[in-house]
């Protein structure tokens, strides 16, 4: 009878949570397509793309997330017609159930902890992330949908090619969920006392 009643309470719990959603606003020059997978080597589900060049501005895309597993966001950008090449964007979770490498729920695009980068594809080896120079430097302009702090970012080889960038966003354990077992177990245990 108890483990029926904490299976019961258990599974309430779990479908009145709701999915973390995370938002990429990005462009690129001069194409990026943003995908979500909970393997770091499968390129995943799309749910961003920009057709149209850098000068028509950012691209939005939301997507919620694989609930209790590492998700991996893969930006795939290309640069179609030479030099300059870059990618700008930012990342935000709808809560702090999932958090990047830097505990946050919002990043830029920069060449930090955050963020990995191959030539070869998606989960690839890797390679160095140049810094190309902040929101507005450069060819570009500024992109008012993204923060100053955004950086726009390539890697080191051929300027008319693929380049594969990866975001991990991983699981926290929520405060919540955890406060609601321990009073399903104290529920439980005054029902065995009971009786």
């Amino acid at each position: 009878m108890k483990f029926s009643f904490v299976a019961g309470m258990t599974a309430i719990l779990a479908t009145a949570g709701y999915a973390t959603s995370i938002t990429v606003v990005g462009v690129a020059d001069d194409f990026f397509t943003a995908y979500v997978s909970t393997s770091p080597t499968v390129q995943g589900t799309q749910f961003a793309n920009q057709t149209g060049t850098w000068q028509n501005g950012t691209v939005t895309g939301t997507i919620n997330l694989t609930p209790s597993v590492t998700n991996y966001i893969n930006i795939v950008a290309r640069d179609a017609f030479g030099a300059p090449s870059m990618f700008i964007g930012s990342l935000s979770l709808s809560d702090a159930q999932f958090q990047f490498n830097d505990a946050s729920q919002f990043i830029v695009s920069d060449d930090n902890s955050n963020w990995t980068a191959s030539i070869v594809g998606v989960g690839g080896t890797p390679t160095s992330i140049t810094d190309i120079g902040p929101n507005g430097q450069g060819p570009w302009g500024n992109f008012g949908t993204l923060p100053s702090s955004a950086r726009q970012i390539w890697t080191p080889g051929a300027v008319s090619d693929i380049r594969y960038f990866q975001v991990a966003v991983t699981p926290v354990p929520e405060p919540a969920t955890m406060l609601a077992f321990a009073g399903l177990a104290a529920i439980a245990a005054k029902r065995r006392r009971a009786r």
